[in-house]
């Protein structure tokens, strides 16, 4: 049964993941306009960031000789083709992102805050069905 506690919890919880996610969206956004380059992955190593499983993938930039690096879910270490391409702004110190192959994380963000907000206004209604009744009784 969902009580009150419940509720809180996981309108909480929904809150701080989607201002998390969107979060991890903001580095994306800055890039969008940054010109789509190609390059092959060289080295695939499986690395814990936050305490989530991830890959560390870094990858030779075609025609330059540098090489970035993209940190992506643990899912895409053996799916994700020797070829990729990213928006690549230049500077090799900063991450890549393989927006062919990673899930755009703006949308976890807003279906949490959507969920958040359902939850919010659930509570809402819920106590004022609460409180009505108990008013009414007052009143007579």
């Amino acid at each position: 049964m969902l009580n009150t506690p419940k509720i809180v919890f996981v309108t909480l919880a929904a809150l701080i993941f989607g201002t998390t996610m969107f979060a991890t969206w903001i580095p994306r956004f800055a890039v969008r306009n940054s010109p789509v380059v190609t390059g092959q992955i060289v080295a695939r190593v499986p690395i814990h960031q936050w305490g989530i499983p991830r890959v560390d993938f870094t990858i030779n930039v075609e025609g330059q000789n540098v090489q970035v690096h993209a940190f992506a879910q643990r899912y895409l270490m053996e799916q994700a083709p020797a070829k990729v391409a990213f928006h690549y702004t230049g500077d090799p110190t900063k991450e890549v992102f393989l927006f062919e192959h990673e899930e755009n994380p703006l949308w976890i963000a807003l279906f949490c805050w959507g969920v958040s907000a359902y939850l919010f206004v659930l509570l809402r209604f819920r106590r004022a069905a609460l409180i009505a009744p108990a008013r009414a009784a007052e009143v007579s």
